[in-house]
């Protein structure tokens, strides 16, 4: 996916500010950035949620202004940040939805949906919950079941919108290994917001750092990340240390970190 001179206006306010990037295939990339940055705008802009006002982004060399959402849903998979169902669909049912873009008015589920459902509930850790409402379940449970509904797009991009928000540290690190092994094992392209640096640097391949509708600092994790960039995208002074060639910030401020 490649975006060109992207930029986006709301009312008065320009938001993103003619960015360019290419987002590699086969590769997790993070977005960061402070809030209000544009992080979000730039997500849905890259999941047809919103227009740009100039500019554009390419998915195989084609504008996707000009893919249909049927079509763009067979080829990008996407989790929000905020996902609601009715209290007593279930586990199953949900993953199933993913289904969707294949259907039509002729065309029901056959044997190869449900081999592909069956499939996620086990890939995704959810086969034993699968009879259970979504109401019932836990925040990683739930987060890793509307993962399931994405996958079961069977897409070769997966999008997802700040994925541990408002999970605890266990299900954080659960949530951020799975997306690992997607993208290990089913080489699957995946874009996704996170806030944590740390879980940036260690979950991902390259990182790009959003601020003011800019994109400060585009790279390798271990190559982009550092006192100076962090100070620029975030304005804070933090120490980086290094444990066993691998980079960690540590989020506690020097003097408040405040200048």
């Amino acid at each position: 996916m490649e975006i060109r001179n992207l930029s986006f206006q709301y009312g008065k306010q320009l938001i993103l500010k003619s960015i360019s990037s290419h987002i590699q295939r086969g590769k997790i990339t993070t977005i960061i950035g402070p809030n209000g940055c544009g992080k979000s705008t730039l997500f849905h802009l890259m999941t047809k949620n919103l227009k740009p006002s100039k500019g554009g982004i390419y998915l195989e060399n084609r504008n996707i202004k000009d893919i249909s959402l049927k079509e763009f849903s067979k080829q990008v998979a996407i989790v929000h940040q905020y996902n609601t169902v009715p209290a007593d669909v279930t586990v199953r049912r949900l993953i199933a939805y993913g289904r969707t873009p294949y259907l039509s008015f002729y065309r029901k589920n056959n044997n190869e949906d449900e081999e592909i459902i069956e499939w996620v509930m086990k890939i995704t850790g959810v086969y034993k919950m699968k009879d259970q409402p979504i109401a019932t379940l836990s925040g990683g449970e739930r987060q890793r079941a509307f993962i399931g509904m994405a996958l079961a797009q069977k897409t070769n991009i997966l999008f997802l919108d700040e994925p541990t928000t408002y999970l605890d540290i266990h299900y954080q690190i659960e949530i951020l290994n799975l997306i690992k092994k997607l993208n290990r094992d089913f080489h699957m392209t995946i874009v996704m917001i996170l806030h944590d640096v740390n879980q940036a640097l260690h979950y991902s391949h390259e990182i790009i750092g959003l601020k003011e509708g800019r994109i400060i600092v585009q790279g390798n994790n271990d190559k982009i990340i550092s006192r100076s960039t962090l100070h620029e995208i975030f304005n804070v002074n933090l120490k980086i240390v290094k444990e066993k060639g691998k980079q960690y910030v540590l989020a506690v401020s020097e003097k408040d970190g405040l200048l």
